[in-house]
């Protein structure tokens, strides 16, 4: 029972965008690390019942500095 209300917070928890949006920033900056690149992710949303994913203010930068890439907004679906 206990481990069945564990996993219901937990899952709440990680539905809440600001909760997504600093696992993406922790998860860009081990990629920073490893890659030498610099990734930036302003915001990340994923709508766990429509697998819906919103990013905004994504940012990538190769190793010699230059940006290959950068988007105000991007929505997908992860499906």
């Amino acid at each position: 029972m206990i481990s069945i209300i564990i996993g219901l917070l937990l899952s709440v928890f990680l539905s809440l965008p600001v909760v997504q949006t600093r696992l993406a920033q922790e998860a860009t900056t081990r990629l920073n690390e490893e890659l030498g690149t610099e990734i930036y992710i302003d915001r990340l949303k994923i709508v766990p019942l429509t697998l819906k994913t919103h990013l905004k203010g994504i940012y990538v930068q190769d190793h010699h500095g230059d940006t290959l890439t950068y988007m105000k907004k991007l929505s997908t679906s992860i499906l």
